[in-house]
């Protein structure tokens, strides 16, 4: 059930979630929305304390950042009604959309990020092709999705990698580094020695790249 709370002046939409097997409140914000999951309906004035209390986090989290995150870069956007879909990555990205909605303008922006990781890392891939090409065993498929767990993921056996398309927010060095991680993974399925000399053997830089690529937080409000 959905309702509606103003705390200090403002207010809020609060998703009410009953879920049985909760012993406790718990509180999570996703998509731009507050949702309050419990194990029974409790009072409202106990829904507003547990507002009251984590207000500061649940008003920065719902306010959207003033700018999204592109090759390593942070450009400022703008939202643009429109009869037809399309991102532009200009000087500023630019987001036209049938829907100002923030959830549509995500799952916008997102394919965006999809169309524009392929064109970014499909350079990398000719590369890559040519310094792993001893353990390319079959023709290798490359697909591209928008994981949240993994810039990529390498199934040896089906001959498959997958590429997120939040590789689109790196910078080219590190595009280039996901790339070759994912190709030495057709080597070595775990992260071992053998794994890291090896993939420092075709990109020299390979270790300063990946705790540089460690240290990164790629979030931008559309996450």
């Amino acid at each position: 059930m959905l309702r509606k709370y103003i705390i200090n002046g403002k207010e809020f939409d609060v998703q009410i979630v009953i879920r049985k097997t909760n012993r406790n409140l718990c509180l999570r914000i996703k998509n731009n929305r507050i949702y309050l999951s419990m194990p029974y309906l409790v009072a409202d004035k106990e829904i507003i304390k547990i507002l009251e209390r984590n207000f500061k986090i649940i008003t920065e989290k719902l306010t959207p950042k003033k700018t999204i995150l592109y090759m390593g870069k942070e450009y400022d956007y703008e939202i643009r009604l429109a009869d037809y879909n399309q991102v532009l990555f200009l000087d500023k990205i630019v987001i036209y959309t049938k829907n100002d909605n923030q959830i549509y303008v995500n799952k916008l922006l997102k394919n965006a990020y999809i169309t524009m990781a392929q064109k970014l890392i499909e350079p990398y891939l000719k590369e890559a092709h040519e310094f792993f090409k001893d353990d390319i065993k079959k023709p290798l498929s490359i697909k591209y999705s928008y994981l949240t767990t993994a810039f990529g993921k390498c199934y040896p056996k089906r001959s498959l990698i997958t590429f997120s398309g939040i590789c689109a927010k790196l910078e080219p060095t590190l595009i280039k580094l996901i790339v070759f991680h994912e190709f030495c993974h057709l080597r070595y399925l775990s992260h071992n020695k053998e794994f890291y000399d090896y993939l420092e053997s075709k990109l020299t830089d390979s270790k300063v790249l990946t705790k540089k690529l460690r240290t990164l937080k790629i979030s931008d409000f559309f996450d």
